[in-house]
């Protein structure tokens, strides 16, 4: 599985990598897994960052990793623009599945399948004759 990289997508990472925003943002902004973008930064030869792992506990620099995550994202915010989806073409509405699909019970063996092809049940895959094969009612079990 590869990824392109387009002229405007390189410009969005550099941009981002430039501020400071983490891979997995980049990578949700490009519509790609954060390895694929270290791997490109690699590849590119942009400049390393400092290891996030933190020293001295849980919550030592709380302050300062809220301020980075919010500068981070204000600036994916500023750089991806978000194009519209195109909506899809409406379709003809069905018609029920009764009044057009024949019934799907195949019988026959491995090689030479034939359908029943009788006219199926509102609601159901299946002709008369083979829903009462195919549901059969169990009585509760009595303990």
């Amino acid at each position: 599985m590869t990824f392109d990289w387009t002229e405007a997508r390189l410009t969005t990472l550099c941009t981002l990598w430039a501020a400071g925003v983490p891979s997995s943002q980049i990578g949700r902004a490009l519509g790609c897994t954060k390895n694929v973008v270290i791997g490109k930064v690699h590849r590119l030869g942009l400049p390393g960052r400092p290891s996030p792992i933190k020293h001295g506990g849980k919550h030592a620099d709380w302050k300062q990793d809220y301020q980075r995550r919010k500068a981070s994202q204000e600036a994916v915010q500023a750089v991806v623009v978000v194009a519209p989806m195109p909506m899809p073409a409406p379709q003809a509405a069905k018609p029920s599945r009764a009044s057009v699909e024949p019934c799907c019970w195949v019988e026959g063996v491995k090689g030479s399948w034939i359908y029943c092809d009788a006219p199926s049940e509102a609601g159901k895959p299946y002709c008369h004759e083979h829903c009462a094969k195919a549901y059969i009612k169990t009585e509760p079990v009595r303990v």
